[in-house]
């Protein structure tokens, strides 16, 4: 089954909602988002790349650079 891991999805054999687990939110310091935009453009990395290696999405690693 395929969800969003933010939105709540009905599970079908229990009639029941529930929130999937994941990573809870979670705040970055400005040191971390320098290293990783400054670590980007030094290795001429990808949105993609980068988010792989730091284990963050891309879109943040998007809105940060």
């Amino acid at each position: 089954m395929w969800y969003n891991r933010n939105i709540p999805i009905k599970n079908p054999t229990k009639g029941g909602i529930f929130m999937p687990k994941g990573k809870p939110n979670k705040r970055y310091t400005p040191e971390f988002k320098i290293k990783v935009v400054e670590t980007m453009h030094r290795e001429k990395l990808s949105y993609r790349e980068t988010a792989r290696q730091f284990d963050i999405s891309n879109s943040r690693v998007t809105a940060w650079e």
